[in-house]
């Protein structure tokens, strides 16, 4: 569904791709906890994270802007090759060369 066509955001489970400023539908999961003028990250960054949506789950895949976005979908992608835990999890580098920066 597009960020237009969800009236009740806690209906869904959710995978949001794209940070707030990207998709207003970040903003309106109370559970991420992320706004657009309050993004927590540098270029180079980016997060996965995982949060409460009512009774369901929301995971966010974002970055700093597209290219980080693109570096946390390959990380999402091959979960495999990376120590993820956790509710969040902090990436650094590039597309071609990621890496986990934090978990909390």
């Amino acid at each position: 569904l597009k960020d237009t066509e969800v009236s009740d955001p806690t209906a869904f489970n959710l995978i949001l791709v794209g940070g707030p400023c990207a998709d207003p539908l970040v903003e309106r999961v109370s559970g991420l906890g992320v706004k657009c003028g309050e993004w927590p990250l540098a270029p180079g960054e980016a997060m996965l994270k995982v949060a409460s949506n009512g009774d369901k789950v929301a995971l966010l895949i974002a970055g700093t802007d597209a290219t980080d976005t693109r570096m946390a979908t390959k990380v999402f992608s091959d979960y495999e090759d990376y120590k993820l835990s956790g509710k969040q999890t902090t990436l650094t580098g590039t597309v071609s060369s990621p890496s986990v920066k934090s978990t909390a």
